[in-house]
């Protein structure tokens, strides 16, 4: 809550634009406000087609801001931060049906994801390692012991695929 409210003062004033903007909707996105870091990311692109160089050659892929567009993006669709993994925890509802791949998850895992009418069609997590796994999505969560070089295939009740 005190993150919330720190990053709605500094746009209150201003500071919402450009890079920080990219950096706050990243961390809209961690702290679980979806359409706060949508509408943060909205304004980056916004702002980047205002003509303005600087913004254009940030957004290049060799730019910094390239980066925090996604970085901003995965905290929607995936996080690992709390130990486990996180499936779709902030998608917002102006990107409904979609598909990511290879997002790197703490404890060394790929995961790749598609979802339709924002819900998970198809799950795929690779373990680069083996060891153990949390993965959660939407009020379910499950664990399991993985193996290095072994992928691991769900569908949208994380129900393990042969």
């Amino acid at each position: 809550e005190a993150a919330y409210q720190f990053l709605k003062s500094r746009i209150r004033y201003g500071s919402g634009n450009g890079g920080i903007g990219g950096w706050m909707g990243t961390i809209f996105a961690r702290i679980g406000t979806a359409e706060e870091a949508q509408e943060r990311y909205r304004n980056m692109i916004v702002h980047g087609r205002k003509g303005s160089k600087e913004l254009s050659k940030l957004i290049s892929p060799s730019g910094g801001m390239f980066s925090t567009f996604a970085a901003t993006l995965t905290e929607m669709v995936l996080q690992s931060h709390k130990g486990y993994i996180e499936i779709l925890p902030n998608l917002t509802k102006e990107i409904p049906d979609g598909y990511v791949s290879g997002i790197r998850a703490r404890g060394n895992f790929s995961v790749s994801i598609e979802w339709e009418g924002h819900c998970a069609k198809h799950i795929r997590i690779f373990s680069e390692s083996g060891g153990p796994m949390k993965i959660k999505y939407k009020e379910q969560m499950i664990s399991l012991e993985t193996e290095a070089g072994k992928t691991y295939e769900f569908d949208s009740g994380l129900r393990l695929l042969a």
